[in-house]
């Protein structure tokens, strides 16, 4: 039992999610800090950029973002970082599918060359201002083309809830060490906690 017992722990220090604590976080308004356990919380921002989370230690990452509360209806956006300031030139590419969860019509859509990721929409109402969602990326620390995954939930400005699952490619030789949450509009309310992979 003892040896099962060790050999549990063992695994459990081979496999899994290390959550990767921030050195810093970067906003132009509104406040934010980090936990000790890395968990960046941010409250009336209109983006927020986690700094020094993706580095060599670790190929792949997984980013968990909950939004709480959104100041206008806005698109949720993403970005890959270099030095605290968000990469914003047109290199990224993705591909969407959605359907609201009360029984709207599934669809999909793509994106090339655009300025961001887009992962939902919100609106400021009380309750719907809110979003879910978890992206792994792969190797953005190095100068490969850095890929991502997404899956989201969030209350769409057709004022339905709505599940997004989407896949994309940064297509520039860029190596990243932030990762940015942002609004399309007005400021933003919630937590992003950046995991590496074993």
């Amino acid at each position: 039992e003892a040896q099962a017992l060790s050999l549990a722990t063992s695994i459990n220090k081979a496999v899994g999610l290390v959550p990767i604590i921030p050195t810093s976080a970067t906003i132009a308004s509104g406040s934010a800090s980090i936990s000790a356990t890395g968990l960046a919380t941010f409250t009336s921002v209109p983006n927020i950029t986690v700094n020094n989370v993706f580095t060599s230690a670790y190929a792949n990452y997984k980013v968990i973002i909950e939004i709480n509360s959104a100041s206008a209806t806005l698109e949720l956006r993403t970005y890959f970082a270099s030095g605290g300031t968000p990469n914003m030139t047109s290199n990224y590419s993705q591909a969407v599918v959605q359907t609201a969860i009360n029984g709207g019509t599934l669809s999909s859509h793509n994106g090339g060359n655009i300025p961001y990721a887009a992962f939902g929409y919100l609106q400021p109402a009380t309750n719907y201002g809110r979003a879910s969602a978890s992206q792994d990326i792969y190797q953005p620390a190095t100068t490969d083309f850095t890929r991502y995954i997404s899956s989201s939930q969030a209350h769409t400005s057709g004022g339905a809830w709505t599940s997004f699952f989407d896949s994309g490619i940064f297509s520039s030789g860029v190596s990243f060490d932030g990762f940015t949450v942002a609004g399309s509009t007005g400021t933003i309310s919630g937590t992003v906690q950046v995991y590496g992979y074993r």
